[in-house]
């Protein structure tokens, strides 16, 4: 198996985050105030708990998991005020 080069997790990460992105309204009616995970253009987990997500990941996942995109969906968007 060939390893990938950082220029290559990137790129995935890159295109994992876009992906994410295209599909956040799903994401918000079918997993509000969740983390989600995202690897290969996929959801792969979900979840209400960080710590949990993130041991589910390690265990499944091990040395990828930093190559994992994990965002927050909040149930309800903020106003951001400067």
């Amino acid at each position: 198996m060939k390893t990938k080069t950082v220029e290559q997790k990137l790129d995935q990460f890159e295109a994992d985050t876009i992906w994410f992105d295209q599909h956040y309204e799903k994401f918000k009616e079918q997993y509000p105030d969740q983390f989600v995970a995202v690897y290969g253009k996929t959801l792969i987990d979900h979840g209400k708990s960080l710590d949990a997500l993130l041991r589910r990941l390690q265990k499944k996942y091990g040395e990828k998991t930093g190559d994992i995109v994990v965002e927050f969906i909040p149930k309800e968007e903020g106003i951001l005020v400067f």
